[in-house]
């Protein structure tokens, strides 16, 4: 699965930072299936992503790890300030190389 489904309104920062770590990604579905691993189930994904789940305190502290600190637990009970389409605020990838 390398397509995300994005719902219309982006639920949380946590979801938002979530789409931008997969679509910046080499190879989004193996980071997908690793979130999968993560968590305890790859359809997790997608039910996080559409903030039909928002993490639970062990979740999203999985989460935190998986994402290398780019995702904090709070960011699960922020609301997003931007669309899909727009980096998040503050937005720092740790898992993606920068350039130098």
């Amino acid at each position: 699965m390398t397509i995300m489904h994005l719902v219309a309104s982006v639920p949380s920062l946590g979801a938002h930072k979530l789409a931008w770590i997969i679509g910046s990604s080499a190879d989004p579905a193996d980071d997908i299936a690793r979130f999968g691993q993560a968590v305890g189930n790859p359809a997790m994904f997608e039910r996080v992503l559409s903030g039909e789940v928002v993490p639970c305190a062990s979740m999203a502290a999985e989460i935190q790890l998986w994402s290398m600190g780019t995702i904090q637990r709070r960011d699960w009970r922020r609301s997003a300030c931007r669309w899909w389409f727009e980096r998040p605020i503050g937005w720092f990838n740790a898992r993606v190389r920068q350039a130098a």
